[in-house]
C-alpha cells in the first residue's frame, strides 16, 4: 500500500462517528421507566439495583436532574450512598417516576446515576402479575443510530419507545416503519400535536435528561432513531401477550442496543422447566442482502433474507445459533402462561440476545422479588424460580463459580460450530438474593437471568461488553463525518438523488460548492414562441456543458425524466472542453399557464458549469443554469414592462426533489397582472397555493409585468425558478426577443453591484444605454446609486418584492448598494433600426452578480446567432460576443486568459478599464471582446471578480452571467429572531423554519432560523372536546382528521392557544387537495365536570377545510365536523339523549369575550331534573328552570354537565360562540355504552324539511329534535312503523321519535323550525351481528345541503375479536341528492349506483360501504355542477361507534 494511501485512510478512521467500545460497567448512565398498566395498581415503588463489582468502594448518587419529585424523600431515602466492593444497592424511584398515558410526548421523567468507580446498574418495573427487568447501559456505551425490536402489541396494551438525550440540542430522527402486517394498525406516532404516519420521518429537539416518548397500539418494530449526539433507547410493551389472543399479560422493557454494536452470531436458549418453552425470535438488519440462518438443536433449521430496516420473527422452541456474514440485532420475546402453572410458571418478557463477541466473564445476579403477594397485603416474596442461563464452551464449563463455589449447571449441547462447541446451562440460584456468577480464568461466556412466578417473569442480559464500531449518526452538510458508515466522507450532493448508488438519498452531504457548478442540474425552457403559434425558420433549445475536471473526461447524461421517450443522452465530455447539446424543441415550454412535463434533468460524473440557449429567429436569451444544490426555498422573479400584445411576462418553477413541493406563489402587486392558472383567474397580489411532483414544471404567463413576485417552496424542498419575457419589446422601437434568468435565491442576494453598460455596435446602438431594476428582499430598503451620469441619487423601495428602475446611459458605470439584500437585474433595449450597421442587438436580461458573489475562474463558449452565415444556406454565424468585467482596481493585474489553444498567457488583453465611481475600494469596469468558441478567464492568487458575457446578431442578443459564487462568504451563522428575513443558518433560505419544535427543512437542526407561522385567510375552525369517561383509559390521545377539496394547497396551521406549555402545539402543514393529515392532542384536552377551560384547539387554513375530531377511548368513541367560525352564531338549543346513563354535557366557546347566558330546562316526567354546577363556581348548584351567566375570555370555555337532560336549554351570547352537545357515555336499549356529541347549528338555522335516513345495520334508531313554539313536525308512515306527529303548542319543546332500521322519509314542520339529531342504540352483545353502539349525528335540513366534502376514516386502535378477526371501523356513507341530479353525485370522481328512490319525495339515498385509504389519501365526495346533496359518515366496530355529517352550508 502506498503511504499516501495508508494516510488517506488513517484520514476517514479519524472521522468515523464510532460509540465507545460497549461495556456494562461505567460512572453515568441515564434511564427511564416505561408505563406499566394493570387493573389493581400497589403503587410499588420502580428500582434500580447498583453493583460495584470492583476492588474499591464506590460513591453512588441517584437523582432526576429535571424532576425532584421523582425522588422524594419517602420514595428514596438516600440519594447518595457508599457501596463496598463486590456490594450492592438498591435505590426506590418513586411509582409516578413511570411515562403514563397522557404525559407529554417530550417530557423529564429521567433518571441519573453517578458513580466515581465503574458499576452495573439493572432497573426493575413492577406490579403484580406484570413485571420486567432490564439492563442499562453506561452512558459512553451509547450510540447514535438504533431500530426498535418489541414484541407485537398485546390484546388492548400498546408497544412503548422512549429516547433520553444525554447531551443538549441533539437532534433526534424518527422514522416510522412501514410494514406489510395485517392485524393491527399501521405505525404511526405522534409528536407536537401532529401524526406522523407509517413511512415518513420526522425529527424532534431533545436537551441533556430529556426523553421523547411514543406510545403505539401498531407494532413499532422496525422504528429507526439517528441522533446527533448519543442517546440512551429503551423499548418494550405496557402489558404484552405473546401471542396476542392469548389472556395472561405482562410488562416488557429492554434498553437497545445501537446498530453500531450488534453481532454477528447469537445463542438462544428456551425457557427452562416449561412444558411448552419457546419464544418468538425477532431478528433485523441495517445491511441489505443480509441472509441470517438458524439451526436448532432439535434438528429444525432455516434462513431468512432481510433488507435494510427489515425485520423477522422466528417461532424457535429448543436451543438455537443464528449467525450471520452481516451484523443484526436479536431479541427474545417471551411466550404468555397458559392456564394453572402446571409445568409451565412464565409470562412475556423482552431480552435482547447476546452477541457471542459481547459476552463477558462475571456476572451479578441482582436481589430481587415479587409483588404477587401485596395483592392480598402480604410483603414481597423471592420468586418461585430464579437462574442463570448460560451459553460457554464445553472446554471452560468447568472454570465455571457460583458465588466463589464451584457450580455442577444443568446443560445441554448447543447447535453451532463444531470447532468450538458450545453448551447452554442453568444454574439455579435462590430467590430474593444476590449472586455473582463467574469464570476463575477469565473465559468469557453468555448469560442472562430469569426470576419466575405464576403469570409473571423478568429476564435481561446482565453484562455486555464488544468494540467499538462505526455507527450512523444524524447528517449535517459538510461535517466531514461518514454519517453512513460506508468508508465515504460526504459523498452525496443534497440534490434529492442517490448520488453514490447506495439505495438512500442525502444521507451523507458535502457543502455546496457555493459555486454555480455542480453535478445535478433539472431546468425547463419558458415560452418563447410567435404569438399566432407559427413556426420560425429557426428553432433549437441548445445546452452548453463545460466540464470543470481538468484531468479526465466527464461523463454527463441529458434525460427527460416525465417524458422519457422524448430524450435521453449520455456523452463523455473531455477536460476544459465545452460541449454543445441539441434539445428537441418539443420540450419548450408551450403558450399557457400550467404544469407540465417537460422537464431536463442533467446528471454528471464529476462538477460541470450549464449554459442555456433558448432560440428561434430574431429571438433569443440564454440563462446560466444553477446545480440543484445550490437552488433554494425563496425567490423572487423579474420580468419587465410589457408594451406588446405579443409578448407576456412569464414564470417557470421546476421541482427537482422527491415526494410533493408545496408551493406558494403571491404574484407582484403591479398593475395589469392576471394569470389564468387551472382554471382559476389569479390577479396582482392574490396568492396561488399549489403543489408539484418532482420533474413537474409550472409556468404562470401575465399580460403585465410580474417583476417582484415571491416564490416560496413551503415544505423546503428545492426549485429551480425562471423567469423574464416571452418576446419583450424593450425601449423605443419594433423589434421584439425572449428574455429569460434562472433566479437566484433570496440568501444569496447582495447589498453591493457595480455595473457596466453593454456595448453594442452602430452609431446608434453605442446610444442606446440600459435598464436596471433593483428589487428588495425586505421592507424599507435605501438604495445608493453613485455614478458618472443622471442615475446616481438615494432612492428608497418600501415592500419587499418591489423594485426600483434605473435608466442608465450606455457610457455611465455604477455602484449600487442596498441596506438589505437585493436582486439587480440589467435589460438591453430594442434594436431601434433594422439597419444593423446602425444598432445590433435587441432586449436581453441579465443578472448583475453582487460583489459578495463575484469568483476566481470562468470557464464558457460563445454560440452561434440566428443569422446564417454570408454566402451559406445552413450555417449559422457567431454572435458578436463580448465579456464585461469588474475587479478591485489594485488586482487588475492578476488576470488572466486563456483558450483551448494558447492555454494560461502571461497578461491580460489590452482594453480600457474604467473607474467606478464612489467605490471604495477602487473598482474598475471593462468589456472585452471574445473569439467565437472556447473561452478563460482566472486570476491569480485567488483574487475574486465578476464576469457576464452576452453576444449580438441582427435583431437578436443573449447575455447571462459566466458564473457566481452562490453561498456567499458574507454569510455568518447568527441567533434567529422569528421573522428576521436573515439567512440564520447559512443553508441559502430564508426563516425556513417555524420555530414550532421540528426540523421543518431535515438539516438535522430544529427552530434555527424562524419565520411567523402564517396564518390561515379562508377558514378558522375552533373546537375543544367533552367529557368521554371509561373504566380503563387506554387511548392517550385525540385525534382530528384535516382534509382538503381546494382546489389549491391548503396551508393549515392548528394551535391551543391557552393550553400549558407542556401540553401546547403550533404547528403549520400543507394539505393538496384531495389529502389529509392527523393532528392529535393528549387526552389532557378533555374538559371534566362542570367547569370553565382553557382547552380550545384553533385550525386556521388558507382555504376551506374539513376537520374531524375523534373522541376516543376503549369502547367510547365519536366525531363530529366542525363548522367554521363563519358559521357561529349568538344563540343555541343542546340536544342529548336521556335517560343519560353517566350524564348529558354541552360545552360553549367564546371566539371572542362575551358574556354567556344559560336557561335550564324542565322536563315534566323524567326522574332526574338538569341540576347542574355552575361553572364559573364549582360549589354552586344551579336548579333546572333557573338561569346562570358565565364570562368568557376569547377562547376560554366552560362545559357543564348533568344528570338530567340538558336538551332544550337555551344558549344565548352577546359574541359568536361554538357549542357541542351530547352524552358523556350513554347505553340505549342495551347495556353497552358509548361517548355521543355533535356540533350544534345556531337556532336561528333551525328548519322546516328534511330527509330523514337512518343508518341501517341496527334493529332501530332514534330521532332527538328541539321545535320552536306553535310548531307541529311529522314523521310519515314507512313500513311496519306507523308515523308519529308532535305539537309544541305553547312553548319551545324536545321530544323523539324512534324510527325503523331503514328508514327514509321526508319529515316536515309547520308553525315553526326544528333542529333534528339522530341517535343509533347500544349494541346488542360481545360480537353481536350488529355492531356498534351509539351516536350521534345532525340531520341537515334540505336548504342547508352542500356541493363538496372530504373525509377519512381513522385508524381504530388495536384489538381482535374472539374469533380473532381484527376489530376495525366498518364506515357506510350515507348520501342523500334530489332524483333528478343524483347521477351528478359523484365518490373519488366515480358516480354511485346503489341509489333508492324515497316514497313521498324528490330525493333518493345511497348507502354505500367505504374503507380506509392509504395515508395520506382522503375520501372526497362532491357533484359534477354544483348539484346539492347531504352527507353523513358512520362508522362501527365491536361495542364502538361514530357518526358525523359531512358538511352543512347556510
Amino acid at each position: 500500500m502506498k503511504l499516501g494511501a495508508i494516510a488517506g485512510f488513517i484520514a476517514v478512521l479519524s472521522i468515523l462517528p464510532t460509540t465507545e467500545c460497549l461495556k456494562s460497567q461505567g460512572k453515568a448512565f441515564v434511564l427511564t421507566f416505561l408505563d406499566n398498566v394493570v387493573e389493581y395498581w400497589q403503587d410499588l415503588p420502580l428500582e434500580v439495583w447498583v453493583t460495584n463489582e470492583g476492588s474499591s468502594d464506590a460513591t453512588v448518587s441517584i437523582s432526576a436532574p429535571r424532576d425532584n419529585n421523582l425522588l422524594l424523600p419517602e420514595c428514596t431515602g438516600d440519594k447518595t450512598v457508599s457501596i463496598s466492593a463486590g456490594g450492592q444497592h438498591h435505590f426506590s424511584v418513586c411509582w409516578w417516576a413511570k411515562i403514563m398515558k397522557g404525559d407529554a410526548d417530550v417530557n423529564n421523567k429521567v433518571i441519573r446515576i453517578d458513580s466515581d468507580v465503574d458499576v452495573s446498574v439493572i432497573a426493575l418495573n413492577k406490579e403484580a402479575f406484570s413485571a420486567d427487568a432490564f439492563q442499562v447501559l453506561p452512558i459512553d456505551s451509547l450510540g447514535s443510530s438504533y431500530y426498535s425490536l418489541v414484541s407485537g402489541p398485546g390484546k388492548d396494551h400498546p408497544n412503548t419507545l422512549a429516547v433520553i438525550a444525554t447531551e443538549d440540542d441533539t437532534s433526534v430522527t424518527i422514522s416510522v416503519p412501514e410494514t406489510d402486517i395485517t392485524d393491527g394498525p399501521p405505525p404511526a406516532f405522534n409528536y407536537r400535536c401532529l401524526v406522523h404516519e407509517s413511512g415518513s420521518t420526522f425529527t424532534i429537539r431533545l436537551f441533556a435528561h430529556q426523553v421523547f416518548y411514543i406510545m403505539s397500539f401498531a407494532d413499532i418494530s422496525g422504528t429507526k432513531i439517528l441522533a446527533s449526539n448519543p442517546v440512551a433507547v429503551f423499548n418494550g410493551n405496557t402489558r404484552a401477550a405473546e401471542p396476542a389472543s392469548e389472556s395472561s399479560r405482562d410488562h416488557t422493557c429492554s434498553q437497545a442496543i445501537s446498530s453500531g454494536n450488534w453481532d454477528k452470531e447469537y445463542y438462544y436458549s428456551p425457557v427452562y422447566r416449561s412444558s411448552t418453552p419457546g419464544d418468538m425470535i425477532r431478528v433485523q438488519t441495517n445491511t441489505p442482502n443480509t441472509v441470517i440462518t438458524y439451526s436448532q438443536a432439535n434438528g429444525q433449521s432455516g434462513q431468512v433474507t432481510l433488507q435494510t430496516g427489515e425485520w423477522t420473527e422466528l417461532a424457535l422452541d429448543d436451543q438455537a445459533y443464528l449467525s450471520s456474514s452481516n451484523k443484526f440485532s436479536a431479541v427474545a420475546c417471551g411466550v404468555t402462561q397458559v392456564g394453572t402453572p402446571d409445568g409451565m410458571i412464565r409470562d412475556p418478557s423482552l431480552r435482547n440476545l447476546q452477541g457471542v463477541t459481547q459476552w463477558a466473564s462475571s456476572y451479578v445476579f441482582p436481589a430481587v422479588t415479587s409483588a404477587e403477594s401485596t395483592l392480598n397485603g402480604g410483603t414481597e416474596q423471592p420468586y418461585t424460580l430464579s437462574y442463570f442461563q448460560v451459553t460457554i464452551a464445553t472446554a471452560d464449563r468447568a472454570g465455571l463459580r457460583l458465588d466463589g463455589a464451584t457450580v455442577n449447571p444443568d446443560c445441554v449441547a448447543a447447535p453451532g460450530p463444531t470447532s468450538n462447541p458450545r453448551e447452554s446451562c442453568v444454574v439455579v440460584v435462590s430467590g430474593g438474593q444476590s449472586h455473582v456468577l463467574n469464570h476463575v480464568s477469565g473465559a468469557e461466556f453468555g448469560a442472562y437471568m430469569f426470576a419466575t412466578n405464576d403469570k409473571e417473569t423478568i429476564s435481561t442480559t446482565l453484562a455486555l461488553n464488544a468494540p467499538a464500531q462505526c455507527e450512523e449518526t444524524v447528517m449535517r452538510r459538510g461535517d466531514e463525518i461518514d454519517n453512513d458508515c460506508d468508508g465515504s466522507l460526504d459523498e452525496e450532493v443534497c440534490d434529492g438523488l442517490d448520488n453514490d448508488g447506495d439505495g438512500k438519498i442525502d444521507e451523507d452531504c458535502q457543502q455546496s460548492s457555493g459555486q454555480a457548478r455542480g453535478r445535478t442540474y433539472v431546468i425547463s425552457f419558458p415560452d418563447n414562441s410567435k404569438s399566432d403559434g407559427s413556426a420560425s425558420d429557426l428553432d433549437t433549445l441548445e445546452l452548453y456543458i463545460s466540464p470543470q475536471n481538468t484531468e479526465e473526461n466527464t461523463t454527463v447524461t441529458i434525460s427527460t425524466p416525465l417524458e422519457p421517450q422524448t430524450f435521453l443522452e449520455t456523452r463523455s465530455a473531455p477536460p476544459l472542453l465545452t460541449a454543445k447539446v441539441d434539445i428537441p424543441t418539443s420540450l419548450r415550454l408551450p403558450q399557457s399557464s400550467g404544469k407540465f412535463t417537460r422537464t431536463i434533468l442533467i446528471e454528471a460524473s464529476d462538477d460541470i458549469v450549464v449554459y442555456a440557449l433558448n432560440k428561434i429567429k430574431f429571438s433569443s436569451d440564454g440563462y446560466l443554469a444553477i446545480p440543484v444544490d445550490a437552488t433554494g426555498y425563496d425567490y423572487y422573479t423579474a420580468s419587465i414592462t410589457v408594451t406588446d400584445s405579443n409578448d407576456v411576462a412569464e414564470i417557470a418553477v421546476t421541482a427537482s426533489e422527491i415526494d410533493t413541493t408545496n408551493l406558494e406563489i403571491t404574484l407582484a402587486d403591479n398593475a395589469g397582472v392576471a394569470v389564468n392558472f387551472l382554471g382559476t383567474t389569479y390577479t396582482a397580489g392574490q396568492v396561488i397555493r399549489t403543489s408539484l411532483q418532482q420533474y413537474e414544471t409550472l409556468q404562470l404567463q401575465s399580460p403585465q409585468d410580474l417583476t417582484g413576485t415571491r416564490v416560496l417552496s413551503l415544505n423546503n424542498k428545492r426549485i429551480s425558478v425562471f423567469s423574464g419575457n416571452r418576446r419583450p419589446i424593450i425601449g423605443d422601437g419594433n423589434a421584439r426577443d425572449h428574455i429569460v434568468e434562472q433566479m437566484i435565491p433570496v440568501p444569496v442576494w447582495g447589498r453591493e453591484f457595480f455595473t457596466n453598460p453593454i456595448k453594442r455596435d452602430g452609431t446608434e446602438g453605442q446610444l442606446r444605454g440600459d435598464i436596471f431594476r433593483v428589487i428588495a428582499s425586505q421592507d424599507n430598503t435605501d438604495v445608493t446609486v453613485s455614478s458618472n451620469g443622471d442615475a446616481a441619487g438615494s432612492y428608497n423601495i418600501p415592500n419587499k418584492g418591489g423594485f426600483l428602475e434605473l435608466e442608465v446611459a450606455s457610457t455611465e458605470r455604477t455602484m449600487i448598494s442596498t441596506t438589505s439584500p437585493a436582486l439587480v437585474v440589467q435589460f438591453s433595449k430594442t434594436q431601434k433600426n433594422s439597419n444593423s450597421a446602425v444598432d445590433k442587438g435587441d432586449p436581453s436580461m441579465t443578472l448583475v452578480i453582487s460583489k459578495e458573489s463575484w469568483t476566481n475562474d470562468y470557464r464558457f463558449v460563445t454560440p452561434r446567432s440566428g443569422k446564417l452565415e454570408e454566402g451559406s444556406t445552413t450555417e449559422y454565424a457567431p454572435y458578436t460576443s463580448r465579456m464585461s468585467l469588474v475587479i478591485e482596481t489594485q488586482f487588475i493585474s492578476k488576470l488572466r486568459y486563456k483558450d483551448v489553444d494558447t492555454l494560461f498567457s502571461t497578461s491580460f488583453p489590452t482594453v480600457q478599464w474604467n473607474v467606478i465611481p464612489g467605490s471604495n475600494p477602487q473598482i474598475s469596469a471593462a468589456t472585452v471582446d471574445v473569439e467565437f468558441g472556447q473561452n478563460y478567464v482566472t486570476a491569480v492568487d485567488d483574487v475574486v471578480f465578476g464576469a457576464m458575457i452576452y453576444g449580438a446578431s441582427d435583431r437578436e442578443f443573449y447575455s447571462n452571467p459566466i458564473s457566481l459564487r452562490l453561498h456567499s462568504g458574507a454569510c455568518v451563522i447568527s441567533e434567529t429572531t422569528i421573522g428576521d428575513g436573515i439567512d440564520n443558518d447559512c443553508d441559502n433560505a430564508v426563516d425556513e423554519e417555524l420555530c414550532n419544535g421540528y426540523d421543518d427543512d431535515n438539516d438535522g437542526a430544529i427552530d434555527e432560523d424562524c419565520s411567523m407561522p402564517p396564518a390561515g385567510d379562508s377558514g378558522r375552525y375552533i373546537f375543544n372536546f367533552m367529557e368521554n369517561n371509561v373504566e380503563y383509559p387506554l387511548v392517550g390521545t385525540l385525534t382530528i382528521l384535516a382534509s382538503s377539496t381546494c382546489s389549491e394547497v391548503a396551508n393549515v396551521r392548528m394551535r391551543t392557544p391557552g393550553a400549558p406549555s407542556t401540553e401546547s402545539c403550533d404547528i403549520n402543514v400543507m394539505i393538496p387537495s384531495g389529502e389529509m393529515v392527523r393532528f392529535s392532542v393528549p387526552d389532557a384536552f378533555r374538559q371534566y365536570g362542570s367547569a370553565k377551560f382553557n382547552k380550545t384547539i384553533i385550525i386556521e387554513s388558507s382555504c376551506p377545510i374539513d376537520v374531524a375530531p375523534f373522541n376516543t377511548d376503549r369502547f367510547s368513541n365519536d366525531a363530529f365536523k366542525v363548522f367554521p367560525d363563519t358559521q357561529l352564531g349568538t344563540e343555541y338549543r343542546p340536544i342529548s339523549y336521556y335517560p343519560a346513563t353517566l350524564g348529558t354535557v354541552f360545552s360553549v366557546i367564546a371566539t371572542a369575550p362575551a358574556q354567556v347566558n344559560v336557561q335550564l330546562p324542565i322536563h315534566a316526567g323524567n326522574p332526574e331534573p338538569a341540576d347542574v354546577i355552575h361553572p364559573s363556581d364549582e360549589t354552586t348548584s344551579v336548579s333546572a328552570g333557573s338561569s346562570f351567566s358565565v364570562d368568557l375570555a376569547e377562547y376560554e370555555s366552560f362545559q357543564v354537565v348533568s344528570g338530567g337532560d340538558l336538551s332544550g336549554s337555551v344558549i344565548t351570547a352577546t359574541e359568536p360562540v361554538a357549542v357541542f352537545s351530547g352524552n358523556i357515555r350513554v347505553g340505549i336499549n342495551a347495556k353497552s355504552r358509548d361517548h355521543i356529541v355533535e356540533q350544534l347549528s345556531p337556532w336561528a338555522e333551525a328548519s322546516n324539511e328534511w330527509i330523514v335516513v337512518a343508518n341501517g345495520m341496527t334493529t332501530e334508531e332514534i330521532v332527538k329534535f328541539t321545535c320552536t313554539a306553535g310548531s307541529t313536525i311529522q314523521f310519515p308512515a314507512y313500513e311496519d312503523y306507523s308515523g308519529d306527529t308532535f305539537t309544541f303548542s305553547a312553548s319551545e319543546g324536545t321530544a323523539s321519535a324512534t324510527v325503523p332500521q331503514n328508514y327514509a322519509a321526508k319529515v316536515t314542520a309547520s308553525g315553526g323550525n326544528c333542529q333534528l339529531m339522530l341517535i343509533t342504540i347500544s349494541q346488542a352483545s360481545k360480537n353481536h351481528p350488529f355492531l356498534g353502539d351509539p351516536t350521534m349525528s345532525a340531520i341537515v335540513p334540505v336548504s342547508q345541503y352542500i356541493t363538496s366534502a372530504s373525509f377519512a376514516i381513522p385508524v381504530k386502535p388495536w384489538r381482535k375479536l374472539a374469533t380473532g378477526e381484527v376489530d376495525d371501523y366498518k364506515a357506510t356513507l350515507v348520501v342523500v341528492a334530489l332524483t333528478t341530479e343524483r347521477s351528478s353525485i359523484r365518490l373519488d370522481g366515480s358516480a354511485i349506483n346503489s341509489w333508492q328512490t324515497i316514497s313521498g319525495s324528490s330525493y333518493s339515498v345511497a348507502r354505500v360501504e367505504v374503507t380506509r385509504k392509504d395515508n395520506p389519501e382522503a375520501a372526497v365526495l362532491n357533484s359534477l355542477n354544483g348539484e346539492k346533496f347531504s352527507a353523513r359518515l358512520w362508522g362501527v366496530a365491536d361495542r364502538e361507534s361514530f357518526a358525523y355529517t359531512l358538511g352543512i352550508e347556510y
